[in-house]
């Protein structure tokens, strides 16, 4: 999955980012914990979605490597939630 949307790196919310897969077409859940990072792998913002609704994704980022304003993500999960009705 991969994002345009131009996110300073910092900690907190952030987002909404516009995403490539739409929330009907992802494995993508609200406490699914992710990875954002840029091209390179150098800048990056670990955290959780605390939203995702169509093509708009908003995480609370805890953790950051690098710095400065990227305009090209790619977004990687590190933990899923429990899905409900999986044994």
């Amino acid at each position: 999955m991969t994002s345009s949307t131009s996110i300073t790196i910092g900690t907190g919310s952030k987002g909404p980012f516009t995403v490539s897969i739409s929330s009907s077409n992802s494995p993508l859940i609200i406490g699914d914990q992710i990875v954002i990072f840029d091209a390179g792998g150098t800048n990056l913002m670990v955290g959780k979605v605390t939203a995702y609704s169509g093509t708009a994704l908003t995480l609370n980022v805890t953790a950051t490597s690098g710095s400065g304003t990227i305009a090209s993500w790619t977004i990687k999960i590190l933990q899923l939630k429990l899905r409900s009705g999986v044994a």
